[in-house]
């Protein structure tokens, strides 16, 4: 083989393993977060169901909890420039645990528009998280004291349960305010199905972007790898951290209406509550 073939070859399957490392671990931890929260959020709902007053976890926390989610898809719809029609903020008579939707249109020609399908039924994952740490810091005496950023996020989830139980939130509005929103953002991250499809939609462009960008890179003699790395060790982590804050509040959410919602069951004579159990 010449020379310049095999400089191209190793070029080409080196751009093509860099852009596999980069897609999965990018797509990977976010898809895998996303898994997690939607098995929480849907075990909390099989409880707010099986409650004595089923309808209590709809209306008490789903009047925020829905909106919030349908936002999260609204907002990368509208960053992708698809072609929002109508949005549904809250519908407690919808189906299949659907309260709420967003109807939007998109070229399937422009790879922008389908580039922005996975971040669009990923929505409420990707920025729920963000939401609730905002909150916290607003809400939530003395919260400013960490940042995912250039700590490590086991690090920045200690301190951040510590910052929880501090007992001086205890007499504080602002911190009962955020457990309730808390509640009822962690309670509504469950992806539908048709999320999900969504999402599906835009993995290929989401793919190629990467070996769009790797190959632009290379040919430019920029070490793009490097660069993920580093995006890696800064922006990312803190993404990560976020989602695994989220994933804290809402399995401490979930513990918390469990034990509540089946002690009134249960000194009500009501039926006890399976979480697991559609």
């Amino acid at each position: 083989m010449p020379p310049y073939l095999e400089h191209l070859l190793q070029s080409a399957l080196l751009i093509l393993k860099n852009s596999t490392f980069q897609f999965f671990y990018f797509f990977g931890t976010l898809f895998i977060g996303g898994i997690v929260l939607t098995w929480i959020s849907r075990w909390t709902q099989n409880v707010f169901q099986q409650f004595k007053f089923p309808n209590f976890g709809l209306y008490v926390f789903g009047v925020i909890g829905v909106p919030v989610h349908e936002l999260c898809h609204a907002i990368f719809a509208k960053v992708f420039f698809h072609d929002v029609k109508k949005i549904k903020w809250f519908d407690p008579k919808g189906k299949g645990n659907s309260y709420g939707s967003v109807t939007h249109y998109y070229n399937d020609k422009n790879f922008y528009h389908r580039l922005g399908l996975f971040f669009i039924g990923m929505g409420p994952v990707l920025l729920s998280p963000l939401f609730l740490y905002a909150i916290y810091h607003f809400l939530v005496p003395g919260a400013g004291h960490f940042d995912f950023s250039v700590a490590s996020p086991t690090k920045s989830l200690q301190v951040f349960g510590a910052s929880l139980v501090h007992v001086k939130n205890w007499t504080s509005i602002g911190f009962y305010a955020f457990l309730y929103v808390a509640v009822c953002i962690t309670s509504q991250m469950e992806l539908s199905p048709e999320d999900f499809k969504i999402a599906r939609g835009g993995i290929f462009p989401f793919f190629a972007l990467f070996l769009v960008v790797n190959s632009v890179a290379a040919a430019l003699s920029i070490n793009m790898h490097g660069r993920f790395q580093m995006f890696i060790d800064t922006t990312f982590i803190a993404w990560i951290g976020f989602i695994a804050l989220a994933i804290v509040l809402a399995t401490l959410n979930l513990v918390l209406c469990l034990s509540l919602m089946s002690l009134f069951n249960k000194l009500s004579g009501a039926t006890l509550i399976n979480p697991f159990r559609r």
